[in-house]
This record gives structure tokens, sequence and C-alpha cells, in this order.
């Protein structure tokens, strides 16, 4: 810890799983360093249980989205400008159609730049929980989205083999 705190990160030790839990509950972490022999809980248990919170955590946002539950929000990217409250983009000044989906991958992806999310994540978050619908979907969506915002140079929609997308700013 004293390595981390030395160089500008503020760290935080935990003697065990339970304890670790708890600090989690308390604050949220960017990244966590586990030991696989810990007491009570072995560090790959250990690590499952963070993935399913954080995948838990990512299902109530997607969910409260779902719900309209989400604050107004306006995003602009150089000549890009979204509007969620009115759910438009306007490119240049003129507005440029965009369904339902695709405004949300959109202000998704820039939102977090540089965030590569996985198709998966894309699929949980925009789509129905029992939508037939694949994870292919989501590179459709992403095709038509880079052919209607092919005039924007401020950035750009980036495939991130095997894994899903993520907005680079230019």
């Amino acid at each position: 810890m004293r390595f981390c705190a030395k160089n500008g990160f503020e760290a935080r030790g935990c003697p065990g799983a339970a304890e670790a839990y708890d600090a989690m509950y308390e604050t949220r972490f960017d990244l966590i360093l586990s030991d696989i022999m810990m007491p009570g809980v072995d560090g790959f248990d250990f690590a499952e249980t963070v993935r399913e919170l954080d995948e838990l955590l990512l299902r109530i946002h997607a969910l409260l989205r779902r719900a309209g539950v989400a604050s107004s929000k306006r995003l602009t990217v150089g000549a890009l400008t979204m509007d969620a409250e009115e759910r438009t983009t306007t490119l240049n000044g003129s507005e440029i159609p965009l369904t339902v989906q695709e405004f949300n991958l959109l202000f998704k992806l820039l939102s977090y730049p540089k965030k590569t999310f996985t198709r998966a994540q894309l699929m949980d978050e925009f789509w129905d929980a029992d939508t037939s619908s694949s994870a292919r979907t989501v590179d459709v969506c992403i095709t038509k989205l880079r052919d209607k915002l092919s005039g924007c140079e401020d950035f750009e929609i980036i495939t991130v083999h095997g894994l899903g997308y993520k907005a680079v700013l230019k």
C-alpha cells in the first residue's frame, strides 16, 4: 500500500474477504488487487462475487434508465450535440435522426470515451431482458450509427475485436 500511495494512488488494505466486502459497501473502488489465499474465502471465489456485484450494479443502472429515472443530460463532442431530455442529435446544426437504441448507444459511448463496452453489457442496458435479439443486434446498430455520423470528424466508434466497442475522441 505504501508503494501505491507514494505513486499517487489512494490504497486501502483489508486482511480478508469479509473486510473487503464491507469496504466495498462503503466505497466504490476503481481497482481491486487480491491474493488467491485469503482467510475464509479463496481469491477466486472473492473475484467471482465482486464480478457478480459489478454486473448487478450495471443491471440496476440499466433498469433505472429504461424506467426513465436517469437525469436529463446534454452532451457535446465537437460539432455533435446530444440532448437526452429531447432525444435529439445535431451535427453542425442539422438534426440527425436516430432510433432510440442508436441514441442510447451513442450517448453511452460518448459519455465514457475510451471505455470499452462489451456487446453483452450494451444488450443488457438497452434491450429488454426477454428480447429475442442476439448480440449481433448491437453490431447492426453500430454500423448504422457509423453511416449516419460519417460526416463527424470529432470522434470515432472503434471496434475492440472479440469484445465490443468504444468511442475515441479525435
